[in-house]
């Protein structure tokens, strides 16, 4: 096996193993749905475990990240799900964490607030707003910054795709109909806004920024799982995506 299969498999192991590293709870409460099961594990706020309550007061207007993963010790019949809340207080203690954790939050701040200030400045939503329609020149300004951000041809991606689905999922009856996302949503397809209910990481597993307003203004939640299952999305969340980044 030649440098180049090691570095690949290297890459592929590397991105499991940053996934596999929040997986450790303890249970708190269980959100039953249908034939879902959404089990908060555990909040944080600055990396300290508070009670639900506190999180619910405190964490408000913070930066949160929400990491979803398989519950323990339900039936596998079920669709079950545990998420890790977590709030920041700072960017500083925001960005500390993503680092921690191989995720680059410091990059993900510094794209939302160039391309949602470019956006304003140079007409890019007024012309959207009233037109329905993207400018050229707008769409290639983010690309650019995208990929001089995240885009790196020696990085294997922990995700190829995400797919976004209408509904939960439930075992047997799926998730509705669906899109793909490649990398960003400065605003949803059409019949998109406020729909999504359930994603996907086609590939080892994956993240997602999700915002409440078009052009990556009022992130709502970060999204870290694994790939390949469906994970239906908690109500902070659910139905309240306008725009995206996908950041592994």
């Amino acid at each position: 096996m030649n440098n180049k299969c090691f570095d690949i498999l290297g890459r592929v192991l590397f991105s499991s193993l940053l996934l596999l590293s929040f997986f450790s709870c303890q249970k708190d409460e269980i959100i039953p749905g249908d034939n879902n099961y959404i089990e908060v594990s555990a909040h944080f706020i600055d990396d300290v475990e508070v009670s639900s309550m506190d999180f619910t007061n405190d964490a408000l207007d913070m930066l949160l990240v929400e990491v979803y993963k398989p519950s323990k010790g339900l039936l596998k019949s079920t669709n079950s799900e545990q998420i890790e809340m977590r709030a920041y207080s700072s960017e500083e203690k925001y960005v500390e964490f993503g680092n921690e954790h191989g995720y680059a939050f410091d990059k993900q701040l510094i794209f939302e607030k160039l391309m949602s200030s470019y956006a304003e400045n140079s007409g890019a939503i007024s012309e959207y707003e009233n037109t329905g329609m993207m400018p050229e020149w707008y769409l290639e300004r983010e690309q650019y910054v995208y990929d001089s951000l995240f885009s790196n041809t020696s990085q294997l991606k922990a995700a190829l795709v995400i797919t976004l689905f209408e509904h939960p999922f439930v075992q047997g009856s799926g998730a509705g109909s669906s899109i793909l996302m490649a990398a960003t949503y400065a605003f949803m397809p059409p019949g998109w806004n406020n729909r999504v209910s359930c994603v996907e990481f086609v590939g080892v597993g994956g993240g997602l920024h999700i915002y409440d307003k078009t052009f990556y203004r009022k992130k709502k939640a970060s999204i870290v799982n694994w790939g390949m299952k469906h994970i239906n999305l908690g109500s902070g969340v659910n139905d309240k995506m306008s725009s995206g980044i996908r950041f592994l």
